[in-house]
């Protein structure tokens, strides 16, 4: 299900999910929910260089196979996960403000430009 909503608890199980994929040393390169305002929705979006190596399709079954396995489980469905290139705009604006693969957990960011990108509503894990 698609978050229209973030809560605590999602932003906890995103935490979770982040360290738990960290764990199986799965190279993130950037974590962060992500609000979309045209579908009024939450996305938790995962940017590794695995998903420029091995493609889409084997990176989700990856990160779908590690979310099954989080103890104790969490409330996140694979349908709430974005998986992306860490060349997407919004992770090469992010990553040039911010700096690469520095830990950031739960930096809000919100209403603002950022780069060229307008941010309406964010919550940074790592960048």
């Amino acid at each position: 299900m698609v978050k229209t909503l973030l809560v605590e608890q999602d932003i906890s199980d995103g935490e979770s999910l982040i360290k738990a994929i960290e764990e199986t040393g799965f190279q993130i390169k950037a974590a962060l929910w992500y609000y979309f305002p045209e579908s009024e929705t939450w996305r938790l979006i995962i940017a590794s260089p695995e998903y420029d190596r091995k493609g889409s399709k084997e990176v989700y079954s990856i990160i779908h196979s590690i979310l099954l396995e989080v103890q104790p489980p969490i409330g996140l469905d694979i349908t709430d996960i974005s998986v992306v290139s860490p060349n997407k705009d919004i992770i090469k604006v992010l990553t040039d403000i911010f700096g690469g693969g520095k830990d950031v957990w739960r930096m809000r960011l919100g209403h603002q430009v950022i780069g060229n990108i307008y941010i309406d509503d964010a919550i940074l894990y790592r960048v």
